[in-house]
């Protein structure tokens, strides 16, 4: 019952998985952003993770007899894993938080990439008294490694300006907020003589962790592909502005609004304070009738099919 559940959980988070990297794939090709194709191969390095995961619970939980072209492919696609994620990871971080990497970075990043060298060559020579210290080691330099990104995202989130960016390093932050208990109790479980528990809640937190990440991400690409359909490109004639006595300043604020900028961002952009863009924002929903932000776009919608 446990197994059948846990590869209904992977079914649905490989789904997810592809789901993602068909978005960001789209999104890349009608917004040419690099955003989203750093996304892409992020997403890519993750599913692979995710199914070796699962090979690994059907090759330990079946009990059978496979062939060794079996684990030869698998002990690759573990090496592949460790090489890709490493390189690609920090310049993925890095860049959603608006951030040059440092070289620094960048060298120790690439040169811990490297230990998918050793992690395949212990495997394929079958080097017993080494697998477990090689286990150990890139385990721990996994979490090493999203920890720092953690810290990093958690250090850096206030100071992204993009509000695209902005919004994406919320949901990061939500999801490091899942992703940390989980680890910790991974790793709790990993050193208790639980060793039962450990095996099948292990593959849980995995599945789970990596399904968060596919889900939020989703969920972000949805949001901005609705914002992106509702957008209005438009140039609000002097007429109207006449009619409604619209200044040029509320003018720029009514273009930022319908682009779902917050008032905090409006205030950025236009170099004013929060209590200003309030006032304004206050002055066009009354000079216009309006209450809400969605009658404003429905109001200029109906301006730019009649113009």
């Amino acid at each position: 019952m446990m197994t059948h559940f846990y590869i209904i959980v992977h079914f649905f988070t490989f789904g997810a998985g592809v789901m993602l990297v068909s978005f960001s794939l789209i999104a890349f090709k009608k917004t040419q952003k690099i955003f989203y194709l750093n996304l892409f191969y992020f997403t890519i390095v993750i599913i692979i993770f995710s199914f070796l995961g699962f090979l690994y619970t059907y090759k330990t939980g079946l009990q059978l007899q496979f062939p060794t072209l079996y684990f030869r492919v698998y002990d690759i696609l573990w090496s592949l894993f460790w090489f890709l994620y490493y390189r690609i990871s920090p310049r993925f971080f890095y860049h959603i938080l608006e951030k040059t990497i440092p070289r620094i970075v960048e060298i120790c990043f690439n040169a811990i990439s490297f230990v998918a060298i050793p992690y395949l060559l212990v495997y394929t020579f079958n080097i017993l008294t080494l697998k477990n210290a090689i286990d150990i080691i890139v385990e721990i330099l996994l979490y090493l490694s999203a920890l720092f990104h953690c810290v990093l995202v958690f250090h850096y989130k206030n100071n992204v300006k993009k509000p695209e960016m902005r919004h994406y390093v919320q949901y990061v932050s939500i999801y490091f907020f899942i992703f940390i208990p989980l680890a910790c109790l991974n790793v709790f479980l990993n050193f208790t003589l639980l060793p039962i528990i450990e095996n099948n809640l292990k593959n849980y937190l995995i599945s789970f962790s990596v399904l968060a990440w596919f889900i939020l991400n989703i969920i972000f690409l949805f949001r901005q592909f609705s914002l992106e359909s509702t957008h209005i490109a438009f140039e609000i004639p002097k007429e109207v502005q006449a009619k409604y006595g619209l200044t040029d300043r509320e003018i720029q604020i009514i273009k930022l609004l319908v682009d779902r900028y917050s008032y905090k961002e409006i205030a950025y952009q236009l170099f004013i304070s929060v209590p200003t863009v309030k006032y304004h924002a206050s002055n066009i929903y009354f000079k216009l009738n309006i209450k809400t932000r969605a009658e404003l776009i429905e109001l200029l919608k109906k301006y730019s099919y009649t113009s």
